[in-house]
């Protein structure tokens, strides 16, 4: 009998000690990396291979969790996949993501292989046939019309057909007129041959007016499905065109904001057709800042809120962000928006966040998404948002919080699984970057991209781990981490039920297995033991047939979770252990 418990005690022992030996090790940035510094395949096989080489292949030596030197590697978890691939110069992306066919994507960038000194603007693209993963060589789009030679600012959009389109601002061969363009590919983003004017009078905006954003509405039952939109700043007014026929024609311009000005547009569209658009000035006698404008008719009409102050001594044109959730979750119709700015006189500029609730009418105040030191002399700024089909939240942004300069950046991701409560700050770019360029025609840009769709996300952002002025566009390809969904029995189930995740406890993934005997919207939530909500696994409507779902809980703490799924008329809780 002794004999018998001291085996038993041995046996927790060993799990006890397994546990926490094997458990991935966190290193402060909300991921978790595995030491293989005693591995002798590790030392055998890989040890002479460079260290870009060995960090590609998935590999995290030990020697890459010290903060490295500028232009060393840094601690990111993601590959970066060079999607550009030339030598010139490259800067200010776009991305989109097919929401017909999620295996096709599509970025564009402002592009100077035609000519650097002096500056010849043209926009390259590249599209991917595989989610991202891979990417075709890279092309220019062609000149509007013999006069009209240089394209910038360019920003991709899709509709439901799988259309992909490319807005751009198209300036003449002297520099004086300028035109809103709208390239369209009707083959998955393979050529973009049809180009529609937006604005049909160049000379109706004067050279300089900047940042045609286009979106476009993407949400089944909005009365405007597939109204494209455009926005832009002319003459110091905010306008705005928008087409119901897939870009063929376009609306005389809408002042957004009559007898005001404003510029660094974006926009986006909500659950019911409403449109949202920030941007930066000044309006009524408010202070310079941030302001959203909406419509509820499609654009004719806008209401403006005034949100905060902004810095208007920041060291770049600092474009802000808006996205809303669309998913289907609770929080659908949440709008969020991010800036960056100063938080004092000193050299820290963060990026802020902000969230409405009540379809802009009241915002909630300032939230810092970074979580370096407060009032640090590091900066970050140019903020990209999303919202995926999980109402899960990811920003990219530029940061130097590791690296010895501020002209020495890395491109960082932030996530929301909370709407927005808090935030995990994960390194994106695997080797910083030092900002150089020829002249100020080309300079580094004014933003970056990031786009997702159900759980895939893509950001991509200006790099020069190349050296000298060799500006490329790298992207990577992000999975929701918390949660894959997978269909193991197509045979309908006699009643609803949940099973028991099973391991459980577990580390760091665990998979919740259960019945559905008929089509039913799925939603699949984590809370914590106090009842906060942790994360939003699942958010759509699932086929009939017996499930799985796997939840990888490598960046949240040991305890107790509560996962509940509701199925409508089905709402059931169980329990999960994460021992780490």
């Amino acid at each position: 009998m002794k004999r018998g418990l001291n085996y038993i005690l041995f046996l927790i022992l060993s799990l006890v000690f397994y546990s926490f030996f094997s458990a991935p090790q966190s290193f402060g940035t909300g991921e978790s990396f595995t030491s293989i510094s005693d591995s002798s395949t590790y030392n055998k096989k890989y040890a002479g291979l460079p260290r870009e080489i060995k960090y590609s292949i998935g590999l995290s030596p030990p020697e890459y969790y010290t903060l490295p030197e500028d232009n060393e590697i840094t601690k990111s978890p993601y590959q970066n996949i060079n999607i550009s691939c030339d030598s010139f110069p490259q800067n200010e992306p776009s991305v989109k993501i097919s929401r017909k066919n999620p295996d096709r994507v599509v970025a564009a960038w402002r592009d100077f292989r035609t000519g650097v000194e002096p500056a010849n603007r043209k926009i390259g693209y590249s599209y991917s046939t595989d989610g991202g993963n891979t990417w075709q060589p890279s092309t220019l789009l062609l000149a509007y019309n013999p006069f009209y030679i240089f394209n910038s600012d360019p920003v991709v959009c899709t509709d439901t057909a799988g259309n992909f389109y490319i807005s751009a601002i198209s300036i003449d061969r002297n520099k004086t007129n300028s035109t809103v363009l709208v390239y369209k590919s009707t083959d998955e983003g393979v050529t973009f041959d049809d180009v529609y004017n937006v604005t049909p009078h160049p000379d109706s905006i004067n050279y300089g007016d900047d940042k045609s954003f286009m979106t476009c509405d993407l949400v089944n039952g909005s009365p405007y499905i597939n109204t494209l939109y455009a926005v832009w700043s002319s003459d110091s007014e905010s306008v705005l065109s928008k087409s119901t026929n897939g870009g063929v024609n376009w609306s005389k311009r809408i002042n957004i904001v009559p007898n005001g000005g404003g510029y660094a547009l974006a926009a986006a569209v909500g659950p019911h057709g409403e449109l949202y658009i920030v941007w930066l000035g000044m309006l009524n006698g408010h202070k310079y800042g941030l302001h959203v404008s909406m419509s509820t008719n499609g654009g004719l009409n806008f209401t403006t809120k005034f949100i905060c102050p902004v810095a208007s001594s920041l060291s770049f044109t600092r474009f802000p962000s808006i996205a809303v959730d669309v998913s289907g979750g609770k929080r659908t119709g949440n709008i969020y928006i991010v800036w960056s700015n100063k938080a004092s006189s000193i050299e820290d500029e963060d990026v802020y966040f902000s969230v409405s609730s009540d379809k802009g009418e009241s915002w909630s105040a300032p939230k810092r998404v970074n979580n370096d030191p407060l009032n640090s002399p590091r900066k970050q700024y140019w903020p990209s948002i999303t919202v995926n089909g999980y109402g899960n939240i990811y920003i990219t942004f530029y940061d130097t919080r590791n690296t010895n300069s501020n002209n020495t950046v890395e491109a960082y991701l932030a996530r929301s699984t909370n709407g927005g409560n808090t935030f995990q700050n994960i390194p994106l770019a695997n080797f910083h970057t030092e900002i150089n360029y020829q002249n100020t025609d080309i300079r580094f840009g004014d933003y970056i991209s990031i786009d997702s769709w159900k759980n895939k996300i893509i950001p991509v952002w200006t790099d020069e781990r190349a050296g000298g002025y060799n500006m490329e566009i790298y992207s990577s390809v992000i999975s929701d981490s918390t949660v894959g969904i997978t269909t193991v029995s197509k045979d309908i189930p006699a009643r609803f039920n949940l099973y028991q995740n099973y391991p459980n406890p577990f580390n760091p993934a665990t998979t919740i297995k259960f019945d559905l005997p008929m089509p039913s919207f799925e939603n699949v939530t984590i809370y914590n033991i106090l009842g906060s909500e942790v994360s939003i696994l699942v958010n759509e409507k699932l086929k009939e047939g017996t499930h799985t779902l796997n939840w990888d809980a490598a960046n949240y703490p040991s305890g107790v979770y509560l996962y509940r799924v509701n199925f409508g008329i089905f709402i059931q809780t169980g329990k999960l252990l994460l021992v780490k």
